[in-house]
């Protein structure tokens, strides 16, 4: 027992503590969100402010957190710790037949399918990573198709939409009334790179701060050099994605040609190094989170 009582219940021990109020409260006084798709957020039912495990804050002053640089190179390791080689292959295996679904008529659906349990589980990746843990998390649970599914999908949309609404804006500018406007669209997409990674994480961890670019961009800095880390690795994720979609074009002809086992074995190694560079995307993009959560002070 930790010695300290709830401030609604004072026969029951506490077990939660508001970064804001300050408040003490056991497991039935904090609101419980984001149940299904993703880690749970805790926050105060009384002010609405995050909630941490109590005694948090007295641990993490005797212990001092790692830097990003310290942690950045376990990043590269973290998908295969503990139990996360059979998840690893299991993400593969499972991917790689919806992928294969996707070419049939009716694919779209298992496209959308796929599409959403994997944006799902990678948004699920930075969540747990924003607090600390350091294995690959579970698979996420499907209990409402539109919220588990399709809701994923939806908050990426939106997400690339807030990184890259001035390209579009000046393509339309471009086609419609000016056309030499569309030289600066190379300058926008660059911006809408470097910005995107920060939107990820704002939207997983369940923020609007992607809708403002002052904030996001304020994020940004105050994280510049784990950020320009994650910005290179994006950059490698974007290339080994080009590099994805073009061999899945070609694999009809690579099988029909004869050579279906080859086929088959750069499905295996496309889909494995893929996952594998997502897993390691999303893992540093909650590192950023994690080791600049005060300065970031979203929650507060």
């Amino acid at each position: 027992m930790n010695g300290q009582m709830c401030k609604n219940h004072p026969d029951v021990p506490a077990v939660w503590e508001c970064v804001s109020c300050g408040g003490l409260f056991c497991q039935d006084c904090i609101r419980v969100q984001a149940l299904s798709m993703r880690a749970s957020l805790e926050s105060c039912m009384s002010c609405g402010g995050r909630v941490r495990s109590y005694g948090a804050k007295k641990l993490a002053e005797t212990v001092v957190r790692k830097s990003f640089f310290e942690m950045l190179p376990s990043a590269f390791s973290y998908p295969f710790k503990g139990s996360g080689k059979l998840l690893l292959v299991i993400g593969v295996i499972f991917f790689g037949v919806l992928d294969f679904l996707g070419q049939m008529p009716l694919g779209w659906i298992f496209g959308v399918v796929g599409s959403g349990y994997f944006t799902a589980y990678m948004f699920k990746i930075i969540n747990t990573s924003a607090i600390g843990k350091d294995e690959l998390p579970d698979w996420p649970d499907v209990t409402d198709f539109q919220e588990d599914i399709l809701g994923p999908i939806w908050q990426v949309f939106l997400t690339f939409v807030a990184s890259f609404w001035p390209v579009v804006v000046i393509l339309i500018i471009a086609w419609k009334f000016f056309r030499p406007i569309a030289l600066m669209t190379p300058m926008f997409l660059v911006l809408g790179a470097l910005y995107l990674p920060m939107a990820l994480i704002e939207t997983a961890l369940d923020t609007n701060l992607y809708w403002n670019p002052a904030q996001t961009v304020k994020s940004i800095c105050r994280t510049i050099g784990p950020y320009l880390v994650s910005f290179i690795v994006f950059c490698f994720v974007a290339a080994i994605f080009f590099l994805k979609t073009m061999l899945e074009a070609a694999l009809p002809f690579i099988a029909l040609s004869g050579h279906f086992f080859v086929a088959m074995m750069i499905i295996a190694v496309q889909g494995f190094l893929f996952f594998y560079v997502m897993v390691v995307f999303m893992r540093i993009l909650g590192l950023i989170y994690y080791t600049n959560e005060e300065q970031l002070g979203w929650f507060e």
